[in-house]
């Protein structure tokens, strides 16, 4: 799967929003889930991703 690792403490509604919008605009079958310091949450199969390489570069900061 693609992870992004995310910071309840520093994550926004704005960044939320980006991945979403990255996600929906690169449909494939690569899972995605969000891991966060005290837990995950793997996303519905709506939103898995073909990774390409404008989508890794717009995910960066999350792809840690």
């Amino acid at each position: 799967p693609l992870v992004l690792k995310l910071d309840r403490t520093q994550c926004t509604e704005a960044d939320l929003l980006r991945i979403r919008d990255v996600l929906g605009r690169n449909p494939g079958t690569r899972r995605v889930e969000l891991r966060f310091p005290d837990g995950r949450l793997v996303l519905p199969p709506e939103f898995r991703i073909a990774l390409n390489d404008s989508a890794k570069e717009e995910l960066a900061q999350w792809l840690r």
